[in-house]
């Protein structure tokens, strides 16, 4: 009975609040406000699959992300400035616009990723305006699973990692999914922002 009271108490925790090194670290995720990464990702659905690799340039709130995908399959960069607009630039020259990123990636090249939730889930970090339904973190205190806005993230492969000066431990692989949608994201470097 004792067991099933402490597992319970353990569950309940995880779905509600992170334990006091949890907290910790997603404290001093929030200091960290610029960054650059490159990545590859994968990502797929019931109806296609795609790879690419990226680079992805963050000051908080604007951005620059670059994608190519192999074999001259397409590429494009995106762009958000600190007042929020987003355009898309395809590999034909062509420029678009739209109210959010996410709006242009689905109608544009049909993908499915939270650009707006990213930026924190690319530190491993809670995102500030989403609801969040089940939050777990390893004995270190990072996070290991978030379902948030409908989301379900993985985080894995932690490594320390020193951007402007400061020591942030990040995780290196993330796995996304919602409904049929998946996608993998593999960190190959993390840098101060240019």
């Amino acid at each position: 009975m004792r067991a099933l009271f402490v597992f319970g108490l353990v569950f309940l925790s995880a779905c509600t609040s992170l334990p006091p090194s949890g907290q910790k670290h997603q404290s001093q995720l929030k200091q960290l406000q610029a960054w650059q990464i490159n990545a590859s990702i994968a990502a797929k659905s019931s109806h296609h699959g795609w790879q690419a690799r990226l680079l992805w340039r963050y000051q908080h709130p604007s951005y620059y992300l670059r994608v190519n995908a192999p074999l001259g399959q397409g590429a494009f960069s995106l762009r958000r400035d600190a007042d929020g607009r987003v355009s898309l630039q395809t590999a034909e020259g062509d420029t678009l616009t739209a109210e959010s990123a996410e709006q242009l990636l689905s109608e544009q090249l049909d993908l499915n990723l939270p650009l707006d939730a990213l930026p924190y889930w690319i530190k491993g970090q809670i995102a500030p305006e989403l609801n969040v339904s089940l939050q777990q973190v390893s004995a270190q205190g990072y996070l290991s699973l978030l379902e948030q806005g409908g989301w379900k993230i993985e985080f894995s492969r932690y490594r320390p990692e020193t951007i402007a000066g400061k020591t942030y431990s990040l995780p290196h692989k993330i796995h996304l999914s919602q409904a049929d949608y998946f996608a993998k994201i593999v960190i190959t470097r993390i840098s101060d922002h240019p």
